[in-house]
């Protein structure tokens, strides 16, 4: 179930999909679902094209973010940021 909520979550056509099939109530229940889908699209522009200079503005943007899961990326990506900046050249 959580490999299919995160292919919702990296496709912005399938997470549309997702939610178009959620009651509001639900949405307004649990509004970290869009949040964990803001922060997974633009984490992947940033891989898409390729743009390294951003990778801290992006970091700055969802580091406050309340989900131990994004928290914990956020802080590996710090931990070795020379190296992913490396890799989005």
């Amino acid at each position: 179930m959580r490999s299919k909520l995160l292919t919702k979550l990296w496709k912005e056509e399938d997470f549309n999909e997702l939610i178009q099939g959620v009651p509001d109530a639900f949405l307004e229940a649990f509004p970290n679902i869009r949040m964990i889908h803001e922060v997974v699209q633009a984490f992947l522009s940033l891989v898409r094209n390729r743009n390294h200079s951003d990778l801290e503005t992006w970091i700055s943007n969802y580091q406050e973010v309340n989900l131990s899961a994004i928290q914990s990326f956020i802080n590996g990506i710090k931990a070795d940021i020379d190296a992913v900046k490396h890799a989005l050249y």
